[in-house]
């Protein structure tokens, strides 16, 4: 039975303690930086009560956490950590729930006056039914002066980047420079010459919290020596050509299966808060290499969660479909063929899901904020057929049909109906939980608002409710002003 106490003076001891554990500091799930010196210093008279609460976590008598409440702008803002020898078990949520329900008074007077961060804090504590498991961790005040988040989960910390040089690591890396404060963006790739280029933009005097590390995930040391001191990792590095894939097996297993399971390793082996990998619809039904290794990718980073241990790591996935722009889209092609007049296309018929890359990012950014491991984060994004884009690019350029290539499917499908027994929807998302979960007990979607998705329940490019216009793409494109 967990109870909240105050804290008093005698509990310094024990606070200096916490203090000297090395892993403590990093892998609390803190808001911001647990500062123990001032709660020491509050203790013993030295620091003025300014609306802080302290209290101790107790599990049977034994201390097992502290969770601190400091009144900020008229709001409650809660950081917490856990005692070394209780970690792994859930203490911080519960006790972070005990602290959240205890202010309900309060809160929910705030949340009268609209205050939509105590309303985050009072969903987290279950006292209303709205929002996604987590979102305490990820709420946040209106952008301040500078354009930058208050009291956001990326602030403070250490973010590192697998395959950072690519289109989805070079938004995020933009996004995260520009909109939070990290205190370091670790960008990991092997290409020294994309690194050299972005470099030139995301630069160290400009962005003194810019780093960039050459490496391949396919190298477990290296791995282990990039994640020293790393708070979260987002895993973007693969081989996704699927001709490229076919082609060459064993280069796409080794880099998308066993530089998987390096990234896990080294992961937990560092202590990494939260691993994020981006999947793809095509590990759904895989009919072709690249998407049977990423539905192996997908398995391996579920699995992670089950023997991380007592280890703070937890692991989860994005499934999402083709991104406008990327490298390796169609879209460049035709932008690139539209001018000789004819667009080679597989298959008129042919259906994609689409999305930008900056709503690519964002999913990712927003996943993290609600992930507590082994979920599959798929975002509600349109389909579009392949002869209305072509059309959309070039009104008139003639279509050559040219077939569909090996490992190419008609339509593609991000949750298939053995997924939607696990699946839930929530407002503009699906979350494909995990069948075994003993890692985390309490994973029930069921208080968060969500709906489980019906049996037989499939979502697929060519049913989906949701299609692009040719005006709805050219303007997302920018060609809207063309035509």
């Amino acid at each position: 039975m967990l109870r909240l106490r105050p804290a008093t003076l005698q509990d310094a001891r024990r606070l200096y303690a916490w203090r000297r554990d090395p892993v403590t500091m990093r892998q609390s799930k803190n808001t911001e930086d647990f500062d123990f010196d001032a709660h020491l210093r509050w203790l013993t008279g030295t620091l003025p009560d300014t609306g802080r609460r302290l209290q101790i976590a107790e599990e049977d008598g034994n201390p097992v956490g502290v969770v601190r409440a400091d009144r900020r702008d008229g709001v409650w803002v809660l950081s917490w950590t856990v005692a070394p020898h209780a970690r792994g078990r859930g203490v911080g949520k519960h006790m972070v729930r005990l602290a959240a329900t205890g202010l309900v008074g309060e809160v929910l007077a705030e949340i009268k006056r609209g205050n939509g961060a105590s309303m985050a804090i009072a969903a987290w504590a279950g006292l209303i039914q709205t929002g996604a498991a987590g979102d305490l961790i990820f709420w946040r005040r209106a952008a301040n002066s500078e354009g930058k988040k208050d009291f956001c989960m990326f602030d403070g910390k250490s973010i590192l980047i697998t395959g950072g040089t690519g289109s989805f690591g070079k938004k995020c890396v933009e996004i995260l420079l520009t909109k939070y404060n990290p205190r370091r963006v670790l960008v990991f790739s092997r290409d020294e010459l994309k690194q050299h280029d972005m470099s030139l933009v995301f630069n160290a005097k400009k962005y003194p919290n810019i780093r960039y590390f050459i490496g391949d995930i396919r190298d477990l040391p290296r791995l282990q020596r990039a994640f020293s001191d790393v708070d979260i990792v987002i895993h973007a590095a693969a081989l996704k050509q699927v001709p490229t894939a076919e082609y060459n097996p064993t280069e796409t297993i080794k880099t998308n299966i066993l530089g998987t399971s390096n990234v896990i390793e080294a992961a937990i082996e560092r202590g990494v808060e939260k691993v994020l990998m981006l999947s793809t619809d095509k590990a759904t039904n895989p009919i072709n290499l690249y998407g049977a290794t990423k539905l192996c990718a997908d398995k391996l980073i579920i699995a992670a969660n089950n023997y991380s241990g007592k280890q703070p790591t937890r692991l989860a996935c994005v499934r999402y479909g083709n991104v406008m722009g990327s490298r390796g889209s169609v879209i460049p092609l035709f932008l690139k063929k539209r001018d000789e007049g004819v667009l080679p296309v597989t298959d008129p018929r042919m259906t994609r899901f689409w999305i930008t890359v900056e709503q690519g990012v964002q999913f990712v950014l927003d996943s993290l904020g609600r992930m507590r491991g082994g979920e599959i984060f798929v975002p509600k994004i349109p389909s579009m057929r392949l002869d209305v884009l072509a059309k959309a690019i070039a009104p008139k350029a003639k279509i050559e049909v040219v077939g569909i290539r090996p490992g190419e499917k008609l339509h593609e499908t991000l949750i298939s109906n053995d997924d939607a027994r696990y699946a839930w929807e929530y407002n503009d998302y699906y979350i494909i939980y995990p069948a075994y979960h003993h890692w985390e007990e309490d994973l029930d979607p069921s208080h968060s608002g969500a709906t489980p998705c019906q049996e037989g329940f499939c979502y697929a490019s060519d049913t989906n409710k949701q299609y692009l216009s040719a005006e709805e793409l050219q303007h997302m494109i920018g060609l809207d002003n063309e035509h």
